[in-house]
């Protein structure tokens, strides 16, 4: 079964949720096809709220990550929002919780959009460094 994605606009931020199962089986690649929807229409701001996603394996962590580059890469950003425990477990064992940023409340979250992006680190010629994404 395909997740579930809708989307949502609050200012200039995309809010993106997602409910159901994001596995192997390829049902991830919604999701990320949404987020590269997204991109090329100039939506760049997302904000990824998970808290109905019901199962993840490594498959869907790697959609995350996928989406997460595509966005870094078209100069976006991706940010999470009400990480369930499983999730947040597999983010912490992964190295992933330094990548991403996770927000409890949608209000903080969106808040974050306008503050300097602290959570990334970019190089002389502004690109995305995400060899932290594999090596921690």
């Amino acid at each position: 079964m395909n997740p579930n994605i809708i989307s949502r606009q609050k200012d200039d931020v995309t809010i993106v949720e997602v409910s159901g199962k994001l596995l192997r089986d390829g049902n991830g690649s919604d999701l990320r096809q949404k987020i590269c929807d997204l991109a090329e229409n100039g939506r760049k701001r997302i904000l990824l709220h998970v808290a109905g996603v019901t199962h993840i394996d490594s498959s869907g962590m790697g959609e995350l990550v996928a989406a997460y580059t595509t966005l870094a890469d078209a100069g976006g950003e991706m940010k999470l929002l009400s990480v369930g425990p499983c999730m947040s477990h597999l983010l912490r064992i992964t190295s992933l919780n330094t990548v991403f940023e996770v927000y409890e409340d949608e209000a903080s979250a969106l808040r974050s959009f306008s503050s300097p992006k602290s959570a990334r680190h970019e190089d002389s010629a502004g690109s995305v460094l995400r060899s932290e994404l594999f090596f921690g």
